[in-house]
């Protein structure tokens, strides 16, 4: 009696299987939604504590606002030489954060829990693309779990960007890109790809940084195992399957540039503002065609995953190159590497070689055809795979969440609203953030109008961020601060300069506004924070104050 064989098609697999393989399978998916349940409600116990950043959280936000209401007055990202928000043509994300922000009653919370959701199907994806590719099922469940958990990624999460949905719409198409064979099932084929077209052109939507991931979907969408036929050739297969994908991500684009055509042009202009805002302009042109040639970009690239405790994704992806070499994936690494090399690197860039990275050590679990190294190869792919999880969930599940549940009860965002009611209150005022990003999400709540300039910030040797004079050109920042209410900045960062020319406007220090938090051992105590390599290091992994003394400036009354 033969045993019946069955297809999978996707989302579970596209690989020829038995019944006893199906069952192995639906264990596989089974536990997968355990491990993703009980990671989600780990994160949530300690989602409002160890807050790092805040600047990318409310611009997002503030971004989904503008699309929302293009003809906006207000904006924390004010380009203050025009007068007016810039706009982005990417706001399917920021649309994302907007509405979970809203629907959390204007809580920092609501985009967080999103962006872990986004986490959560982006690793989802990773899943079923690394199953596709054959790599055992173990293997895919760790890789993927590791991934889900990775510092840097989680960074993403808890801060509220929306980088986990571009991961997993893009993720998500290279898995039905690898599963799908245009000559062996026409139809359901053109169906997938023009699916798999129109997810390529939404992740650009949702943000920007998707195109890093264009390379890798490249790969799966020209990949020829199954394409041996006396009918068709290689080139008319490179046809079908670039043409339908192209349909699908022409049609899907046209569709979601519709609701805001109104305003393309204008938006184009602001985007291009954004994009030349976001590369490294110290660098000159031949620098940055030979960018991956500069050792230099290399450490800096290093540095920005070991400072935010994420250096085994490339260090093993490093080591499974010479296990076993992809040259497509070598190659398609590459590319996303000098696109981002010539550029910016920094920390929320550079996740988006995780993809890769991931792949690339999947590679070393594929069987190997030399089975005199089979053993050898097992006990290296069983130590990665023990590291990288071990490594992952106590980081992200254990030090995290036990340092977080140590933190007050009491969160930040309720300490600024406090002060924030007591020492402005609700109204229809015009305040203006010096770069107190924080204030943001109360001052939402309360009705405030903020205004923050739109500046252009570079990084130094170690990838921090750095900016010139961010309050600037001076006639159009003087107009700007006639007209508001109140001014926030943190204490100590008003200068003489900065100083005069807000009394020039009518405003006057009035007020210091305290969030009566204790100090921390991060802070002060800690001699770690003495040092400042060691210094970033606890701060990407203890958290900082992200609240702390600033000083009002009221207009003053004639």
């Amino acid at each position: 009696m033969k045993t019946k064989l069955t297809t999978h098609q996707f989302p579970i697999n596209a690989v020829t299987s038995t019944p006893a393989a199906d069952t192995s399978m639906k264990m596989v998916w089974l536990m997968w939604g355990f491990a993703l349940t009980l990671a989600l409600v780990v994160q949530l116990l300690t989602l409002d504590s160890l807050l790092l950043f805040y600047k990318d959280e409310a611009q997002i936000i503030d971004y989904g606002r503008l699309t929302l209401n293009p003809n906006s007055t207000w904006s924390i990202s004010w380009r203050v030489a025009e007068e007016k928000p810039i706009l982005l043509w990417s706001y399917l994300g920021p649309l994302i954060s907007e509405a979970s922000f809203m629907m959390s009653g204007y809580s920092s919370l609501g985009p967080k829990v999103a962006s872990l959701l986004g986490g959560l199907f982006a690793s989802t994806m990773a899943l079923g693309w690394l199953i596709v590719r054959r790599v055992p099922k173990y293997a895919a469940f760790g890789l993927s779990l590791a991934f889900l958990l990775d510092p840097l990624f989680l960074l993403s999460q808890r801060i509220g960007r929306v980088d986990s949905w571009v991961l997993g719409c893009c993720l998500c198409c290279c898995w039905i890109l690898h599963g799908t064979d245009i000559v062996k099932n026409n139809n359901q084929a053109k169906f997938r790809l023009v699916i798999a077209g129109g997810l390529a052109a939404i992740s650009a939507l949702i943000w920007p940084s998707g195109v890093f991931l264009y390379p890798l979907i490249v790969i799966e969408l020209f990949k020829f195992d199954n394409t041996e036929d006396k009918f068709i050739t290689k080139r008319q297969v490179i046809w079908l399957r670039g043409g339908y994908f192209a349909l699908g991500g022409l049609i899907t684009s046209m569709l979601l540039l519709i609701p805001i055509a109104q305003h393309f042009f204008l938006i184009f202009g602001d985007m291009t503002t954004m994009l030349s805002n976001n590369v490294n302009s110290s660098m000159s042109f031949f620098e940055r065609f030979f960018a991956l040639l500069e050792y230099k970009q290399w450490l800096k690239m290093l540095k920005a995953f070991i400072k935010t405790f994420s250096p085994l994704f490339l260090i093993f992806a490093l080591v499974g190159l010479f296990l076993r070499f992809d040259k497509r994936i070598f190659i398609a690494t590459l590319l996303a590497a000098g696109i981002i090399f010539a550029s910016q690197i920094y920390e929320q860039r550079l996740l988006y070689l995780l993809p890769y990275f991931l792949v690339l050590i999947s590679c070393s679990f594929i069987q190997s055809k030399k089975q005199n190294s089979k053993n050898l190869i097992k006990k290296y792919n069983t130590t990665v795979l023990i590291i990288l999880v071990t490594w992952s969930v106590s980081l992200s599940l254990f030090v995290r969440t036990a340092i977080g549940l140590n933190k007050p009860d009491e969160s930040d965002q309720i300490r600024i609203y406090r002060v924030s009611n007591s020492h402005i209150g609700a109204g229809n005022y015009k305040v203006l953030l010096g770069f107190t990003y924080e204030f943001y999400f109360a001052g939402r709540s309360l009705g405030w109008q903020m205004y923050t300039p739109y500046v252009h910030f570079d990084h130094d040797s170690d990838g921090n961020f750095i900016s010139g004079n961010e309050y600037e050109p001076q006639k159009q920042l003087l107009e700007l601060l006639s007209v508001m209410d109140y001014a926030i900045f943190s204490e100590g960062s008003v200068n003489g300069e900065l100083k005069e020319t807000l009394e020039a406007s009518g405003l006057y220090y009035c007020n210091t506004l305290e969030t009566n938090k204790a100090e921390t051992l991060t802070e002060k105590e800690s001699p770690l924070f003495k040092n400042r390599t060691l210094g970033i290091l606890g701060t990407y992994l203890l958290g900082r104050e992200s609240v702390g003394t600033y000083e009002l400036y009221e207009r003053r009354k004639l």
